[in-house]
Order: structure tokens, then C-alpha cells, then sequence
């Protein structure tokens, strides 16, 4: 027997929530913006992102539009005037150079610091956040100490180590001193991360 012949009200099924809809059974409409499109507008705020814009376009425009100009035509009309005649000159002069050796460098120094300051500070970052051994709160703050030295201190004596050690003008005389700079940031940054908490890392 229905709901209707027995005059009850019927009850939707468990989770389910009935859709409102106006007496009549239509659907809905999408309420309309009330007042004109310009009182809608923001324009303190569109204003403001335009000027933002322009801030951070002007050293872009200043940065690639000069290297597609010839060396006359940026010292006569300045940096920032629109450039006549465009050339690609500039590019294929550092592309003759030894600017993709150089290129190449930079990547190997940076995923070379980036794998050993990982394969260390984060075993270590690690140690320190699930043990209690005061072993190791002792190396924290060893590793704490090495954020209070800044790099320029140890400008010389990294400069007589590794003349000393014969690598003067190779890669490792960056790359060794870069990790080491690093480690102690990320080790000390990590367990931070983490949460007072030992366990808030196992669960993250």
C-alpha cells in the first residue's frame, strides 16, 4: 500500500536527501547577478594585480628583449626602448663559446648536491626524530652549531683544504663544500617537519 492512500508522509531512504523543488516541479533556476557588471567589478584589486604585472614584466622585458638587439642599437636608445632590428646573433656568439660547457656543469654540481645532501641529512633527520639515545641529541646540536656558522667564515680555510687536497679547479671543490653547507640545514629542518611528535613521521 503507498504512502498516499494511507495519508503518512514518505520517508526517504537512509543517505538519500530529497532535491528541493519549487510546488510547481520545475527545476530551479541560477540566481542572476543582481545590478550592472561594473558595480560587480573590482577594481582596486584589478588595479592593483595590473601594476603587480608590470613589476615583474619590466625585468623580463629587460632581460630578453637586449639580447636580441646588436650592441649600437642598446647603447643609443637605451635598455628599455623597443628594439628596430631583431637578431639572433647574440645567441649563436654564446652558443660558439664555452657556455654550454659551463651549462652542463651547473647541472652536474646541482644533482650531485642534491643526491648526497639527500643520502645524508635525511638517514640523519631520521635518527634523530625515532631515537632517544642522548648519543644522538648530542649530534643535533653539533648539527645546530653548523647553522650559526655562515659560509663566508669559512671562505679561506675551505680555499687552503681544497688546494691542499689537489682539487683546485674541479668539480668537487664545488660540490663537496656546497653539500656540506646544506646537510645541516635539512637535517635540523626535517624533524621540525615532522612534528614534536617521534611517531608524527611514520604517520605523514
Amino acid at each position: 500500500m503507498s504512502s498516499a492512500a494511507t495519508g503518512t508522509p514518505e520517508i526517504p531512504a537512509a543517505g538519500h536527501v530529497p532535491a528541493r523543488r519549487p510546488a510547481d516541479g520545475r527545476r530551479p533556476r541560477r540566481g542572476k547577478a543582481i545590478g550592472p557588471w561594473w558595480k560587480r567589478m573590482n577594481f582596486v584589486g584589478g588595479l592593483g594585480a595590473a601594476v603587480w604585472l608590470v613589476i615583474v614584466c619590466v625585468p623580463l622585458y629587460f632581460l630578453f628583449v637586449p639580447s636580441l638587439r646588436v650592441s649600437a642599437d642598446y647603447l643609443a636608445k637605451g635598455p628599455l626602448s623597443p628594439p628596430n632590428n631583431l637578431t639572433v646573433g647574440n645567441y649563436a656568439t654564446i652558443m660558439r663559446s664555452e657556455f654550454p660547457r659551463y651549462f652542463v656543469n651547473t647541472i652536474i654540481v646541482t644533482l650531485a648536491c642534491v643526491a648526497i645532501v639527500l643520502a645524508l641529512a635525511l638517514p640523519a633527520a631520521y635518527a634523530i626524530v625515532r631515537s632517544r639515545k642522548k648519543s644522538v641529541s648530542t649530534a643535533f646540536s653539533v648539527i645546530l652549531l653548523g647553522l650559526a656558522v655562515p659560509a663566508q667564515a669559512v671562505i679561506l680555510p675551505l680555499y687552503l683544504l681544497i688546494t691542499k687536497a689537489g682539487l683546485y679547479d674541479t668539480l668537487l671543490a664545488i660540490i663537496l663544500p656546497t653539500a656540506a653547507l646544506r646537510c645541516p640545514f635539512l637535517s635540523s629542518s626535517s624533524p621540525r617537519a615532522c612534528g614534536t611528535s617521534p611517531r608524527n613521521c611514520m604517520r605523514r
